[in-house]
């Protein structure tokens, strides 16, 4: 055999390999995935199972209607108009993701459903994994939800930090032109702007540029 036809046969067979781990990767969802190219994303749990972003089309009168899906395992999420920011909580098993429902957003965390918003911006979890914070446009103005809390309204907030020990969240946010820095529930400022929030690594100076 030449070597033309050596790299060719190995080339096929690591092909045929990565197809067969694909399909026992999504052999667990295969009643929901009806072709292979649907898959928008693909993502696997600490236990090896898959959680898809799937696209489904289908004809209206008028148009191309097109779909999206959040399937984990056996369980099969939406219709949405779109997803995005799929990813795992730090317990590996949970999913948190955006998706646009009739022009509006949302955020889910496992089956849990918040909004409606106009946007959902930046999110961020505790350290432990149990308190999701994001950032979430309502009209022309941002608001900051802590669990179940919620803070605001501002102009804009960004760089939600939590201390290494997860009992002090740090953030900017913009009211009238101005920025200040929160410090859990102390405001520092106003500045002109501040950025790059950092702790030291014991957790007990907090570094920014203002």
């Amino acid at each position: 055999m030449n070597i033309i036809k050596r790299i060719a046969l190995v080339l096929a067979l690591a092909l045929n390999m990565a197809h067969l781990f694909a399909d026992k990767q999504i052999g667990l969802v295969s009643d929901f995935v009806k072709d292979e190219s649907d898959i928008v994303r693909l993502f696997v749990d600490i236990d090896n199972v898959p959680a898809l972003i799937v696209k489904e089309e289908r004809e209206g009168l008028i148009s191309t209607i097109k779909e999206y899906f959040v399937i984990y395992g056996k369980e099969k999420m939406g219709p949405f108009d779109y997803v995005r920011s799929l990813k795992f909580l730090p317990d590996g098993k949970t999913l948190a993701y955006s998706v646009n429902i009739d022009e509006k957003h949302y955020l889910y965390v496992g089956k849990e459903k918040v909004g409606p918003f106009d946007y959902v911006g930046k999110s961020t979890f505790s350290p432990d994994g149990k308190t999701l914070v994001c950032s979430a446009q309502i009209g022309e103005k941002w608001y900051l939800y802590v669990g179940k809390e919620k803070v605001g309204p501002f102009d804009d907030v960004d760089y939600l930090t939590f201390s290494p020990d997860g009992k002090t969240l740090v953030y900017n946010a913009k009211i009238d032109g101005k920025y200040y820095l929160y410090v859990g529930k102390e405001r520092v400022g106003p500045f002109d702007y501040v950025d790059y929030l950092t702790f030291s690594p014991d957790g007990k100076t907090l570094v920014y540029n203002a």
